[in-house]
């Protein structure tokens, strides 16, 4: 199991996750993750080397990601 996929079920459960890193803290919720998926996008995924992405904004209509691995992720 990744950890884009242990996020999801944290959301899937109602639980906001909260990614930290030195500048900033972003807390995502389910709604926040229905949003992209109706569009066809996965809010968090794994990329083919492994690392963790979360969508950050967008780019000529598609979405941005950054990599969140090394972050500090809670779920509550």
């Amino acid at each position: 199991m990744t950890l884009a996929d242990k996020i999801n079920e944290a959301l899937d459960a109602g639980k906001a996750v909260t990614i930290a890193t030195y500048l900033r803290s972003v807390r995502v919720t389910a709604k926040n993750r229905a949003v992209w998926r109706a569009v066809g996008y996965e809010f968090f995924k794994t990329d083919s080397t492994g690392a963790t992405l979360m969508i950050d904004g967008q780019s000529n209509g598609k979405p941005r990601y950054a990599c969140i691995d090394g972050t500090k992720i809670t779920a509550a």
